[in-house]
């Protein structure tokens, strides 16, 4: 993820980011990490998200390319329902309706 569109389109998922948590005066980034959590909001500048319980929020600018990770039993996600079955109609011969 580097674009603003794939942070707002990763809402609610897990990803794991290297983020700048501190520069010096001239910009320059001081100290980075791997943050792994979940997207809980995403404003248009900055992405609030929540590692072991506890939100940051963190610039754009401060996020380096992000992947959202693979899960397969989300703990948030509900079952979907089931799909309802499509009725075939029956074809009758030579397009007469049965009585």
């Amino acid at each position: 993820m580097t674009q603003a569109r794939h942070w707002r389109r990763a809402n609610g998922r897990l990803v794991e980011v290297t983020a700048v948590l501190g520069r010096t005066e001239d910009g320059t980034a001081t100290a980075e990490r791997l943050l792994r959590g979940r997207v809980a909001s995403f404003d248009g500048a900055a992405v609030t998200l929540t590692v072991d319980g506890a939100d940051h929020v963190l610039p754009l600018a401060d996020l380096g390319p992000g992947r959202v990770q693979l899960e397969f039993n989300r703990p948030d996600q509900t079952a979907k329902p089931e799909r309802h079955q499509r009725q075939r109609k029956s074809k009758t011969s030579g397009g007469e309706v049965e009585k």
